[in-house]
């Protein structure tokens, strides 16, 4: 007889087995998200994770009291509880920090863009396709109400569709990002070269004139001495 006809549920080691069997598969299906989350920031933002192996380290933590044998149910379910919200965290929080630190990366050269590039834009043919205010503060919008929907989800206390959907659109946020920082050091650096090449050309051209200059005044100091040699 089973449990619906009148039997008592299995236990292992004490714990009942769907209980346990609810934390393992936790851990089996959202260790990997984590991981992935936390290879994302390091790879791609080329930041140190530390937070995120101490979310880890809090699930083993609340799993190894969880199996202790002295506990209540109520504790235990608590242990599960704390423990599925230590690994959201692991899988959301380092999709954030990655956001928020390339968001300050483009900011500053936002910044330093338009001071420079975008009134240099119409008068070099290499800055012609350079995205203009409009372009980039609707790129902008997109990316931060991709963000905000992956903060909403990430306060959610339930680990479902929405949620899940809550990492693709700080992924997305990110891509965004990542790619307009990309585009903006581009043509950053084709105004630098090009502001380089115009300071040689004036520097170049007026060595030109200076030589010039120099044989004129040599050939008028010639023509004097000449002429006072004549007198």
């Amino acid at each position: 007889m089973d449990q619906a006809q009148g039997q008592p549920e299995p236990l292992v080691r004490g714990i009942r087995q769907s209980q346990l069997e609810r934390f393992l598969t936790l851990i089996r299906e959202g260790y990997p998200k984590a991981e992935l989350a936390t290879c994302f920031l390091e790879e791609r933002a080329g930041i140190n994770n530390i937070p995120n192996m101490a979310n880890v380290r809090d699930v083993l933590s609340h799993f190894a009291t969880f199996l202790d044998p002295e506990i209540d149910e109520k504790e235990r379910a608590d242990q599960l509880a704390h423990a599925e919200e230590h690994l959201r965290r692991a899988i959301m929080e380092p999709y954030q920090i990655a956001i928020e630190d390339i968001a300050v990366k483009v900011a500053d050269l936002y910044d330093k863009y338009r001071k420079f590039v975008l009134p240099a834009k119409d008068a070099h043919l290499s800055l012609k396709s350079a995205p203009n205010d409009v372009q980039i503060n609707a790129r902008l919008r997109e990316i931060r109400e991709r963000f905000e929907a992956g903060r909403l989800a990430k306060g959610r206390n339930r680990w479902d569709g929405p949620w899940e959907e809550g990492v693709k659109n700080f992924t997305f946020a990110f891509d965004g990002l990542e790619e307009l920082l990309q585009e903006l050091e581009r043509y950053s650096n084709l105004f630098d070269h090009t502001e380089t090449a115009r300071k040689h050309t004036r520097l170049h051209l007026w060595g030109i004139a200076a030589t010039v200059i120099a044989g004129i005044l040599a050939v008028l100091v010639a023509y004097l001495f000449y002429r006072l040699a004549q007198t």
